[in-house]
């Protein structure tokens, strides 16, 4: 992140000068909807799910999927999934602002 952010505004930076030159401010909008509408599906394809999460939720092939995760990140595999909580709290956007959150 560190290395990627500054490169990635670089680049972006050059493309998006150019596109405003040559096409206008629109044109900057229908790339960024563009790049945006192609990651998306390639993201959710590619990329894992959390370690965490699956342990919280713990869907189909939990197990296998966490130990793939955690020897990727060079940890050792465990045996069984940790206790699931009884039942996983879902939080509103009004959670952010109470006094228990900050």
């Amino acid at each position: 992140m560190a290395v990627g952010y500054p490169i990635g505004a670089v680049v972006g930076g050059s493309i998006v000068k150019v596109l405003l030159h040559d096409h206008g401010w629109r044109a900057v909008f229908y790339l960024g909807a563009s790049v945006t509408a192609t990651f998306i599906p390639l993201l959710l394809f590619v990329v894992p799910e959390s370690v965490h999460w699956l342990a919280r939720q713990q869907p189909a092939n939990a197990l296998q999927r966490i130990n793939r995760a955690l020897t990727r990140m060079g940890h050792a595999a465990i045996d069984v999934l940790p206790q699931a909580p009884a039942q996983v709290r879902k939080h509103a956007l009004a959670d952010l602002f109470s006094p228990a959150c900050g």
